[in-house]
């Protein structure tokens, strides 16, 4: 269980934002398969509603969600999608309370210039429907055997939360319970209990489950830096909510358990200090 956040050395070794966190091939931008033998690029069996009919890419928000500004190239996005065809025919989805949302730093080339260009401006709440011409998307080649060529793709989004580019290593903090006791300093002893979510609500660690607090030493590298600083500063008996972006968190690489460039939030309950 709290195995998850005790790890100091992966944290502290972060490159990059890049990794695709464990893209399908809806997110992707990976080619389609070969042609084979005697097959001509852009013909297709499929049923002809699903082809080429869109002239450009489109937006339609059911939700527009909260915060000053949207997402733009270099921030970090998370995002549940499901997509489908136009005849109706999902090809992929990570939708439901037991999936992880995707990960996405926009601008990278990670995703397909339809996703990159029709996930502008969204903001953490913000439902889309993102319809994406084929030639912003697999083009010509189409991808797999799920999404024949010259194919227009669907799109509905759901966005969870956006890290603004200059926001990579804040850690946010939101009190909803201030203690009374002895407060939490660099290199103080803390017991706690805490329940750790990705972005959607997904528990991935949790002390409660067990009724088994847990004791770490703040500042010594024992804890993940964006929870290490975020329980800083808080009384005993307090509760507090605690955002951690992945750049102090696990990072590019993840950790068993946790995929890369997660955004983790955590319910941190202080019980005592030492």
């Amino acid at each position: 269980m709290n195995r998850w956040i005790l790890s100091s050395a992966l944290v502290l070794a972060l490159v990059g934002t890049g990794c695709n966190g464990g893209s399908s091939d809806a997110a992707s931008n990976a080619p389609g398969k070969e042609n084979t033998p005697g097959e001509k690029a852009g013909k297709s069996d499929a049923p002809k509603n699903i082809l080429g009919e869109l002239k450009e890419l489109k937006v339609e928000d059911s939700a527009p969600g909260t915060g000053k500004e949207g997402a733009k190239p270099g921030d970090l996005v998370a995002v549940q999608y499901k997509g489908y065809l136009g005849d109706g025919t999902v090809f992929d989805s990570n939708m439901g309370d037991d999936k992880e949302p995707f990960m996405l730093t926009l601008g990278q080339g990670m995703v397909i210039q339809g996703w990159e260009k029709g996930l502008i401006g969204v903001k953490p709440g913000t439902k889309r429907k993102i319809s994406i011409p084929w030639k912003l998307g697999y083009g010509e080649q189409g991808s797999g055997e799920k999404i024949p060529p010259r194919t227009d793709l669907y799109f509905d989004v759901i966005i969870h939360d956006v890290v603004k580019a200059a926001d990579q290593q804040v850690v946010v903090v939101k009190d909803t319970k201030v203690g009374t006791g002895k407060e939490a300093k660099s290199n103080s002893m803390v017991t706690f209990h805490f329940v750790a979510t990705y972005p959607g609500g997904r528990i991935w660690d949790s002390t409660k489950k067990e009724g088994k607090p847990i004791s770490q030493r703040l500042g010594q590298g024992s804890l993940i830096p964006g929870l290490d600083s975020g329980i800083e500063g808080m009384k005993v008996g307090g509760k507090r909510k605690i955002k951690v972006p992945p750049m102090v968190g696990f990072g590019p690489s993840g950790r068993a358990g946790v995929p890369p460039n997660m955004i983790l939030n955590f319910e941190v309950e202080l019980l005592s200090v030492q």
